[in-house]
């Protein structure tokens, strides 16, 4: 994305960047149909997407627009809570990054939300499961894209 300005809307992707999302929707759609390139018989699909969530940030934003276009499914609106932070020390320590550790204090409230938001496995199903059971609930995906937060 361009980084030459401080403003989030005028951060928006270069071509490149535009184009790594359309070939990311590409793959993506190839594994919602069904993709042979899975070496378990689990995943080879189809791998129902059942969401596309985005950050408020406009490169976010693009992009989820780029993947869901491939998909041929709708953005959910934009979660602020998807926006980028540090969310935990980083090892090995980075000099670079001034303010870690304020940084991480300002938002972890908020990322917090978003990982129990999003973030959670489904109870498990009791008994025996076998793939060619219709009546048992399927695997289902949701795609988050938030740029640069790590949750």
């Amino acid at each position: 994305y361009d980084e030459s300005s401080e403003k989030d809307e005028e951060r928006i992707l270069t071509a490149l960047g535009r184009l790594q999302a359309i070939q990311t929707g590409k793959r993506l759609r190839e594994i919602m149909n069904g993709s042979e390139s899975f070496t378990s018989s689990r995943f080879r699909g189809p791998c129902p997407i059942s969401a596309v969530r985005v950050s408020s940030m406009a490169r976010a934003r693009e992009t989820a627009e780029l993947i869901a276009a491939e998909l041929g499914l709708q953005v959910e609106e934009p979660d602020p809570d998807l926006n980028e932070a540090i969310p935990a020390p980083i090892v090995p320590i980075r000099n670079d990054l001034s303010r870690t550790t304020e940084e991480i204090d300002q938002h972890h409230e908020r990322i917090e939300r978003a990982f129990q938001r999003y973030i959670y496995r489904i109870k498990p199903i009791q008994g025996n499961v076998s793939p060619d059971n219709k009546d048992e609930p399927q695997d289902e995906f949701e795609i988050i894209v938030c740029h640069g937060m790590y949750i």
